[in-house]
């Protein structure tokens, strides 16, 4: 008959328990960390983007003349 980890060495097993745990709970806020800066990037992203529109249709609504360099 096989004895499971929990009734061979509760101690260690639920030591492990722990550990797995506590290590979920640092993974968990890193992930919320990434996904933070992930959002942060995001909107620096639109931003540029945003800026880079705004230059094209300035740049159409007024073009330059063949003496003006562009």
């Amino acid at each position: 008959m096989v004895i499971p980890p929990f009734r061979e060495n509760p101690v260690a097993f639920a030591a492990t328990v722990e550990a797995l745990t506590n290590k979920a709970a640092e993974l968990e806020t890193r992930v919320n960390e990434i996904h933070q800066a992930l959002a942060e990037i995001n909107e620096q992203m639109q931003s540029v983007s945003d800026a880079l529109h705004r230059l094209a249709r300035s740049a159409a609504a007024s073009p330059a003349t063949e003496d003006e360099p562009r």
